[in-house]
């Protein structure tokens, strides 16, 4: 029965009332709450898969109620919900700041760990967590982020040398840039404890 619903997550489109649903919850409709939490944000599952080890050693190492898990993508929602049911799975709000604020109100997170794209998530986020104090870590970077985002994070882990070149052009302080590799390949996404490479990531 799971393998069966996980399969109509990875290949149906979204029912009229789940499409409402998920847009509701971009515009503030949900009850999600935490005390204080880790946030991760990516697009897709191969994101979250890639750095899976990452967040084993977050659940592990750091004291918080849980992981807040974002996506734009429905159907990746649909497959955190189905993998992490005790932790907070939404999609990040519009950049409406009545919005943002209430997200950081309510999900209060102490760092923000965006993998991949980052460009997705939406500068009123970015600018807040600057604002609030929130780290934000950049994982698993493979292009140069905008020039809009430089500001708003703290850490930049990024797969070469030649891009590390390229974002320090931007302005980012070379101690604030750590060449780490490509957190991705053919592993399992819950394959393994987690290692030293993952804790020197983020």
């Amino acid at each position: 029965e799971g393998a069966l619903r996980q399969s109509r997550i990875e290949t149906a489109e979204p029912s009229g009332a789940e499409r409402l649903a998920f847009l509701r919850r971009r515009g503030g409709v949900y009850l999600n709450r935490s005390r204080r939490s880790i946030w991760v944000h990516a697009r897709d599952p191969e994101d979250f898969g890639a750095a899976s080890r990452v967040l084993k050693w977050i659940r592990g190492a750091v004291a918080t109620d849980r992981l807040l898990l974002t996506s734009p993508s429905w159907r990746t929602c649909s497959w955190l919900a189905a993998r992490f049911p005790n932790d907070n799975v939404l999609p990040p709000p519009w950049g409406a700041r009545p919005l943002v604020g209430r997200f950081y109100r309510q999900l209060r997170p102490l760092m923000l760990v965006c993998v991949g794209d980052i460009e997705g998530i939406g500068i009123p986020l970015l600018e807040r967590a600057r604002r609030g104090g929130v780290f934000v870590a950049l994982v698993d970077v493979a292009a140069p982020p905008s020039p809009a985002v430089v500001p708003c994070r703290d850490v930049c882990c990024v797969r070469t040398a030649e891009l590390a070149e390229a974002i320090a052009e931007l302005g980012v302080p070379r101690a604030r840039i750590r060449v780490t590799g490509s957190l991705r390949g053919d592993a399992a996404f819950d394959a393994g404890p987690c290692d030293d490479v993952s804790q020197r990531t983020i």
